[in-house]
């Protein structure tokens, strides 16, 4: 398979994973391209742990880290809504 199925092959399991944004949003063009390209990534989601604690949340994470991304995640998570302001908690 070619670079460029590799690509596409990402990008589907991406989608069924749903961790795509809308069509054409660069971020994800250029993790599935790098990916593919097998170019080194670093991946920094800024998540809470009410996200991170959803079940298809934590398979992306998996998935991305089997493909060879990077992820730096804040530890510990910060809470939704909690009372100081989440960007302070930004790595």
């Amino acid at each position: 398979m070619g670079q460029r199925g590799c690509t596409a092959s990402l990008a589907h399991c991406c989608k069924r994973l749903g961790i795509l944004w809308p069509p054409g949003a660069l971020p994800v063009e250029l993790l599935v391209e790098a990916v593919g390209l097998e170019l080194p990534v670093v991946a920094v989601p800024f998540i809470n742990r009410a996200l991170l604690s959803f079940p298809a949340v934590r398979e992306a994470v998996r998935k991305l880290s089997e493909w060879g991304v990077t992820m730096v995640i804040e530890d510990p998570l910060h809470e939704p809504e909690g009372d100081s302001d989440p960007v302070d908690h930004f790595p």
